[in-house]
């Protein structure tokens, strides 16, 4: 086997390329630290509501658990939705189409947060505050996920090189020798 030196190509001189190690990866986790303050927000509300609910609704007996996570869940939610819209992702689509999609993700996320969080209370025995803590860490990074890439998603705005732009490939890279 024979190492090959393969030749570094710049377009342009590398004339586009400045990074600032910090500015930069500010930039790059911007958006997670505005969606984790976000959901901060989200979560007050809703553990709030939560402890509030289920203290009142013990009379429920086995549904004061899901019925005070959905409530509170269904209100956090409509809070979050709008502080995401507007200030994590700065999104100008229609509030109807990223509602809908929101509260459809909104909606799996409540099943699977409900499933969990009652199974964890009322099979495993885990103390329903702790049960709460566990199951939102849970579905934190699926919301992220699903939010940034799919409903506040940005509209790609990437700029076209043209093939007389690509200088040729040397020779360097075709011989190959064994």
């Amino acid at each position: 086997m024979k190492e090959v030196p393969i030749d570094t190509v710049y377009l342009a001189g590398n004339t586009s390329s400045h990074f600032n190690t910090l500015r930069d990866s500010f930039l790059i986790y911007r958006d997670i630290f505005k969606f984790a303050g976000s959901s901060l927000i989200g979560f007050v509300i809703d553990y709030s509501l939560f402890s509030l609910l289920s203290a009142v609704l013990v009379f429920l007996g086995a549904a004061c658990i899901p019925v005070s996570n959905v409530a509170a869940r269904v209100i956090s939610a409509s809070a979050n939705f709008t502080i995401n819209k507007k200030f994590v992702f700065k999104n100008k689509d229609s509030a109807l189409k990223t509602g809908f999609q929101y509260f459809i993700l909104a909606g799996c996320i409540l099943l699977g947060n409900t499933l969990l969080i009652t199974f964890l209370v009322e099979t495993l025995g885990v103390n329903r505050y702790i049960a709460k803590l566990v199951t939102e860490i849970t579905f934190f990074t699926l919301s992220w996920l699903a939010q940034k890439f799919i409903i506040f998603r940005k509209k790609e705005e990437a700029e076209l090189i043209s093939l007389e732009e690509i200088p040729p490939l040397s020779n360097k890279f075709l011989s190959i020798s064994k």
